[in-house]
């Protein structure tokens, strides 16, 4: 199999392979299902404390009416608790529960454990010439408006 092929088979099967993984590996651990973008949303809640439901929608390039919904879903799960921000009641802020930071743990337990594999074996000039491939990849992504191909 030539290079590009290889490229290509691994770009059809990662993304639908990893999330399952994923989902699967955190949805046992907590005994409740928790989809990808559910993971994204937890994932950029963090750990810290609570975050503004606005910066949120915006880091992962979604609407408020969009996160909002999400937001209602992983309440129902016990994963996020929202309350008004005290200096501003307007503001809408969010926090992982004890079982959101579980779940986040979980993912990013799974996220190093990703890259270990990935940088296995792999020489310093190899790890170098791959991240340089990601970062390539990462530009032509981040370049496309809304995900669309012109």
């Amino acid at each position: 199999m030539q290079v590009p092929d290889e490229i290509r088979e691994f770009l059809s099967a990662f993304t639908l392979r990893i999330a399952r993984m994923e989902e699967n590996a955190i949805s046992t651990g907590l005994n409740v299902h928790v989809t990808p973008p559910e993971i994204r949303i937890i994932d950029k809640i963090g750990p810290g404390g609570s975050e503004k439901m606005g910066s949120v929608a915006r880091a992962l390039g979604i609407t408020l009416a969009t996160l909002t919904v999400a937001c209602d879903k992983l309440e129902r799960k016990e994963l996020i608790v929202r309350q008004r921000d005290p200096q501003d009641k307007r503001t809408v802020r969010i926090s992982l529960t004890p079982s959101g930071l579980v779940a986040y743990h979980y993912h990013d337990a799974f996220q190093r454990e990703l890259i270990d594999v990935m940088l296995g074996g792999l020489s310093a000039d190899e790890q170098q010439a791959l991240l340089h491939g990601i970062r390539n990849l990462t530009k032509y992504l981040v370049e496309i408006p809304d995900g669309q191909k012109e």
